[in-house]
Formats: C-alpha cells, sequence, structure tokens
C-alpha cells in the first residue's frame, strides 16, 4: 500500500529546502550530507528521502523553484505597466524584494549551479537565458539606440544583471537601507546612465 502524505506535506517539505539551502548556502553543497539536513530539519534520514531521492535532488529542487520565482518576476514586471520605465523599475523591486527574502536560495544558484547533473544545468541555464533575453527587450525600449547597434544590448543588460545579483554577497536588509529604497536607489543609477548614454559614435557602433 502506497504511503498517505501528511496534511502538512508541503510545508515541510519547504522547510527541507530552506534548511538545505541556508546550509548549502554556508558551507557548500559538496560539504553538506543528507545527515546534517537531516539535523537542522528535525527528520531522520529516511525522513528526508520520503520527499527527496537524494542531495542532488534537494539542490536541484532549490535552484529551480528559485529561478522560476525569478521568471515570474519578470513576467509580473512586464504586465505592471506598458511604459519600459516603470517596467523596468518594477522589475528591479521584485528582483532586490526575491533575493532579499530568499538570500540563501539565491546563494546556492550563483554559487553551486555547477554541481547540477548536466541536463539538470542545461535547464536552468535555459530559462536563466529567457530571463535575461525579456529584460534586455525592457530596456532596448528605453533607448532604442541600443538596437541600432549589434552586440551592444546584451552587455548592458549583464551589467544590470552584475549589479543586481550580487547584492547577496553585502547586503543584509536589517543593518542597511530597506530593499524597496536599494531597489529604487538601483534602479534610478542604471536608468539614468542608460537614458543619458549615447550608443553611438558618429552613427558608428562604439
Amino acid at each position: 500500500m502506497a504511503r498517505t502524505r501528511s496534511q502538512d506535506y508541503d510545508a515541510i517539505k519547504v522547510a527541507i529546502l530552506d534548511k538545505a539551502a541556508d546550509l548549502f548556502a554556508k558551507q557548500g553543497f559538496a560539504n553538506t550530507s543528507i545527515t546534517e539536513i537531516s539535523e537542522v530539519s528535525g527528520l531522520s534520514k529516511s525522513g528526508i528521502y520520503h520527499y527527496f531521492k537524494s542531495k542532488h535532488e534537494v539542490l536541484d529542487t532549490i535552484i529551480s523553484e528559485h529561478v522560476e520565482t525569478v521568471f515570474d518576476v519578470v513576467g509580473s514586471a512586464m504586465q505592471a505597466s506598458p511604459e519600459p520605465v516603470k517596467q523596468f523599475e518594477t522589475l528591479t523591486l521584485l528582483l532586490m524584494k526575491t533575493y532579499s527574502r530568499s538570500k540563501s536560495r539565491h546563494t546556492v544558484l550563483m554559487n553551486e549551479l555547477g554541481c547540477l547533473h548536466e541536463r539538470e544545468r542545461e535547464r536552468i541555464v535555459a530559462l536563466e537565458r529567457r530571463v535575461v533575453r525579456f529584460t534586455e527587450s525592457i530596456i532596448e525600449k528605453i533607448n532604442p539606440n541600443l538596437m541600432k547597434n549589434v552586440g551592444v544590448s546584451r552587455p548592458v543588460v549583464m551589467l544590470f544583471f552584475g549589479m543586481i545579483n550580487w547584492t547577496y554577497t553585502w547586503y543584509d536588509a536589517g543593518l542597511s537601507v530597506s530593499p524597496e529604497r536599494l531597489a529604487r536607489m538601483a534602479s534610478s543609477i542604471f536608468m539614468n546612465g542608460l537614458q543619458a548614454t549615447d550608443f553611438t559614435d558618429n552613427g558608428k557602433p562604439l
């Protein structure tokens, strides 16, 4: 007879992922054991295996869910307004709030993606590329000159993600400005530069 799920199955699964993400972020995936995950989760090893087949599945779930959340954020930003500036401001705000709320999961994505099996990693990278393309389309609407210069749009959008994605290495909402204020600062600094920059040089690509 198949084992029935408890009423709090989903809540326990989320708790395991949160605890595992904290461990992976602190000491790395390779240095973390199922035993340690079970101990911080208050479960036995067999209890962990009731929810996940392996430590790799735990990692894949953490990274997959986080990237899917980021993808949904981009979709929400694009639906927030027909105005590209508002879309960009909303995107920056939602990304900052997501990264702040899920700091350990974001750290795992940034540091442990290479630990996934190849097929899993390729799926995540493909989703990340879609996030970049959607963001690129917003930025190109803010400064249409980007579309006139082949090869310029992608470096510009990656500069944006370089600024946003690595805030986890230094940002602490409890000791600094709020995520909302930090997002306003980031979007203002980046957008003012984006709108003011001439991406042409006498009609020639930079």
